[in-house]
């Protein structure tokens, strides 16, 4: 597959290799290592086999993965650094609130982290999966990519046309933090504000994955709809930001200060004149 491979901006690209984050993202993403949901337990095409179907019968707008055993769609979380964060067009007969509009997350992997590795590649094996069970062209508009020196700066990214985008209530996502406990486990703070999300913070998303007709052709379309958003740790913002403060305060104490006229002026001015008589 030929897709889209996208690199953390210059200010995260610059941080990550230098050792800011890697401590702070591996103790952030560690207690849900391993949960239920994990995109990449299911790094071999057995366990997708196994584990999940396809439902073509539920929803007459669109195809999805179920989980066998319970019949629902599937949603998968996803661990990784914020690299942009944005809002989607929608199209213009439609009136939509904006506090209602669905939020597009693109997020990216810290170095030498291989379970992104196999998320990225648990996402390419289920496009697989659902394109031999429907039997129809299907586009997938991003995987993984790997060059002669491999690269784990990849993004699992939802990706929405300009101008294309029609809004439904299914659209919309939750937003949450994720609080750790006396017991080292987290517990959810719902009703977030989609604006407390900033690149280089520590997230998990939690994604499904559908196909949906395109407007433009015969084809299906592979899509990691977006669920959820949950906040696990500020990461590199927070040192970023650390870092400006830090320079700001700096800054500010490092102005000449500025000589104020006084009354003391005034009266002192007289003074020096009869002296110079």
């Amino acid at each position: 597959m030929s897709l889209t491979s996208y690199k953390a901006p210059d200010t995260l690209a610059a941080c990550i290799p230098a050792g800011i984050v890697q401590l702070a993202f591996r103790a952030a993403t560690a207690p849900l290592s391993g949960q239920p949901g994990d995109l990449g337990l299911h790094d071999l095409a057995e366990s997708i086999l196994d584990t999940f179907v396809v439902d073509s019968v539920s929803s007459d707008d669109f195809v999805f993965l179920a989980n066998e055993s319970s019949g629902k769609e599937e949603v998968f979380q996803v661990r990784g650094v914020v690299s942009e964060v944005k809002l989607p067009p929608v199209l213009k007969a439609q009136r939509v609130s904006i506090n209602e509009l669905t939020q597009t997350v693109k997020i990216i992997s810290i170095d030498d982290d291989e379970w992104f590795r196999k998320a990225s590649s648990v996402a390419s094996r289920i496009a697989e999966f659902m394109e031999q069970h429907v039997q129809e062209t299907v586009r997938i508009p991003y995987a993984v990519q790997h060059g002669a020196i491999r690269e784990f700066h990849h993004t699992l990214q939802a990706v929405i046309n300009e101008g294309k985008f029609v809004y439904t209530k299914d659209n919309k996502p939750a937003f949450e933090k994720f609080s750790l406990n006396e017991d080292g486990q987290y517990t959810r703070v719902c009703g977030v504000k989609p604006g407390t999300y900033r690149p280089g913070q520590i997230v998990a998303i939690g994604v499904s994955f559908r196909l949906v007709w395109s407007t433009n052709s015969d084809t299906m379309m592979f899509v990691a709809h977006l669920d959820l958003v949950a906040l696990l740790s500020w990461g590199v913002m927070k040192n970023l930001e650390d870092n400006r403060a830090i320079r700001h305060r700096a800054q500010k104490h490092a102005l000449p200060s500025k000589k104020r006229h006084t009354n003391l002026d005034d009266h002192m001015a007289p003074k020096a004149s009869e002296e110079n008589k």
